[in-house]
């Protein structure tokens, strides 16, 4: 499934192209028609360990990511991962975002797979200084592409913000994203 997702297709605007990151919305699909599913594409060239790129974006990413205020794993087994986090404020006009999702991580022929999605919010509750962001659905995929790594990056988030807000967020999400995936990139250059 995810391997089908990650595919442009006619219904994708490509809305972001900078080297070695490019960027695509579709206003819905078969997760939810009212928040938009954003894919991008990361490219890199690094012999980095799969399993050290993911933890780069899960457990280590605190070490790298200024944005990011709080991870941490709450539980786990065999399949699934739950955890938690916190995202600085997006902008001036809105709340610290917090989130509780679960995540699964798997590799099937050299390829790396992720998947994750929100918890209903009785799970861990939220604190009200804080705006629940909601995973509708979100996919990850790392594999080897013409001599390179191509990391996708497939979400529908809902942040809960409309109006003037959400149309400020949307506005500086490619510059959030090439900050992100440059800030990324350096880290891995680093190891």
């Amino acid at each position: 499934m995810l391997d089908d997702m990650i595919r442009v297709t006619k219904d994708d605007k490509l809305f972001m192209d900078v080297p070695g990151i490019k960027g695509w919305i579709r206003s819905q699909t078969q997760f939810s028609n009212t928040v938009p599913l954003m894919k991008f594409r990361f490219a890199f060239k690094h012999d980095i360990d799969p399993s050290t790129f993911m933890e780069l974006l899960t457990t280590k990413r605190k070490l790298w990511d200024k944005e990011l205020a709080l991870y941490e794993d709450v539980a786990s087994d065999d399949d699934w991962t739950l955890y938690r986090y916190i995202m600085r404020s997006p902008s001036c006009l809105s709340s610290p975002l917090y989130s509780v999702e679960k995540r699964m991580l798997f590799e099937d022929e050299g390829t790396f797979y992720g998947y994750y999605s929100s918890v209903p919010d009785n799970v861990l509750p939220l604190k009200k200084s804080y705006n629940r962001c909601n995973t509708v659905f979100g996919g990850t995929v790392l594999k080897k592409e013409r001599g390179e790594y191509a990391y996708y990056s497939l979400s529908q988030v809902d942040a809960h913000v409309n109006g003037f807000v959400q149309s400020l967020v949307m506005r500086f999400i490619p510059q959030r994203t090439q900050e992100f995936y440059e800030k990324l990139k350096k880290t891995i250059y680093s190891l």
